[in-house]
């Protein structure tokens, strides 16, 4: 006779949230941003697809590019990478933010804020579920044309769904 219980780490771990990073960024000049991100599945059982996904970059919390991400899938324990190019505007920036830019760029380190807003279907066996992920980095570059990653710091945490 089968056993019908199921196997004791279906039954008591947790899935883990996929992972998003920036493993690296350049900027050439202020108007133009290569960031490399990352998408990582740490769960050994359970496949993912990114869907809906979209990225947006910040300045002082104010939007200066978006770019859409094409939907993906990542299998168990797999690691994607991509390369997002962003093209800034700065010319709708207000005043005080736009003096804050010259300021950053004096002392050779520009902060920005980046978004990705992914669904994401998770699939083990038959079983499918869906949830909303916010993937947040901060990061410092130094001033074009070098525009090398200095420190970024990211997180990845659940969202409520929108109606």
């Amino acid at each position: 006779m089968k056993n019908l219980n199921p196997p004791f780490h279906l039954a008591f771990s947790r899935p883990k949230l996929p992972i998003f990073n920036i493993q690296s960024s350049k900027s050439s000049n202020l108007k133009d941003l290569l960031v490399n991100l990352s998408f990582e599945n740490p769960n050994k059982m359970i496949k993912v697809r990114f869907q809906s996904s979209s990225t947006l970059l910040l300045f002082n919390n104010n939007l200066v590019d978006w770019q859409f991400i094409y939907p993906f899938n990542l299998s168990t324990h797999e690691t994607k990478f991509g390369f997002v190019r962003f093209a800034s505007d700065f010319r709708s920036l207000h005043e005080n933010d736009k003096m804050d830019l010259q300021k950053q760029l004096q002392n050779n380190k520009l902060e920005f804020q980046i978004l990705t807003i992914f669904r994401v279907r998770a699939t083990l066996g038959s079983l499918h579920y869906s949830i909303m992920l916010l993937g947040r980095c901060e990061l410092q570059l130094t001033s074009p044309p070098n525009g090398l990653l200095l420190i970024h710091h990211c997180t990845t945490k659940k969202t409520k769904k929108k109606n």
